[in-house]
């Protein structure tokens, strides 16, 4: 839930939202003015040679976000340490920085891979840092 105690909105009543599609933003029209919400995975995309993992870095800050992809598709996500061994699987696209176990990972960079059920796939790497 956000408020104008605990975001950048200009009030908390909402005329309407609207997301670009080009940078995956959400726009919040208030009567005190226009908000954004900047999504920082840019655009949904079916091209998996453009995944991206967002926030990057993925700062574990207890304000309990979560890592997202910018998969169009749904997909099966692994993520791997730097050295390969396997963490987290999950057919959903997001990741709270714990292990197939529940607990939290160590700071450091991770690999990702997304597949989807067409045998597209792609991969990339971020940032996770614990505060």
């Amino acid at each position: 839930t956000y408020s104008t105690s605990d975001s950048p909105l200009l009030s908390d009543h909402i005329h309407s939202l609207s997301i670009d599609p080009l940078s995956n933003d959400l726009y919040i029209s208030t009567p005190s003015g226009i908000s954004i919400l900047r999504s920082g995975t840019g655009a949904l995309t079916d091209d998996y040679t453009q995944l991206l993992a967002s926030p990057n870095p993925f700062v574990l800050d207890g304000s309990g976000v979560r890592l997202h992809f910018n998969a169009l598709n749904p997909g099966e996500l692994s993520i791997f340490t730097a050295s390969g061994d396997l963490v987290y699987t999950s057919s959903t696209l997001e990741w709270d920085a714990r292990n197939s176990n529940g607990q939290l990972v160590a700071s450091g960079v991770y690999l990702f891979t997304i597949s989807d059920d067409s045998g597209q796939s792609g991969r990339g790497k971020f940032l996770l840092v614990r505060q």
